[in-house]
């Protein structure tokens, strides 16, 4: 009797591509966020359109036109903005406070 030869197993598909790297920020922003250690409020504020702002003088036209980096004093910032960490109350003795204040109807009297 002839033995059939037995195929090999079939190649294994190749492995997925890696991810695709992280995007490129423009503001310059991300390498000092990395050292903040609080959390900041909420800083409400709305653009002002271009053509409000072009040709006339402000605190940001230097910046424009020199084209330099922007540094920014974070130190500051989580000083004027960072929200303040208060102890958190602990549930449990603020139940049972509340339940001191009620009382219990066993506790109380009525005089007559």
């Amino acid at each position: 009797m002839a033995t059939i030869p037995v195929p090999p197993p079939p190649i294994p598909p190749p492995p997925p591509p890696p991810p695709p790297p992280p995007p490129v920020s423009t503001s310059g922003l991300t390498h000092m966020d990395s050292g903040r250690k609080h959390r900041l409020r909420n800083l409400n504020w709305e653009r002002i359109p271009k053509e409000r702002v072009e040709g006339r003088k402000s605190v940001w036209s230097g910046f424009l036109d020199d084209d330099c980096e922007l540094s920014i004093d974070l130190n500051s910032l989580d000083e004027l903005f960072g929200q303040k960490e208060g102890k958190k109350p602990d549930r449990a003795s603020g139940f049972r406070r509340s339940l001191r204040r009620c009382g219990s109807p066993q506790e109380t009297s009525v005089d007559k």
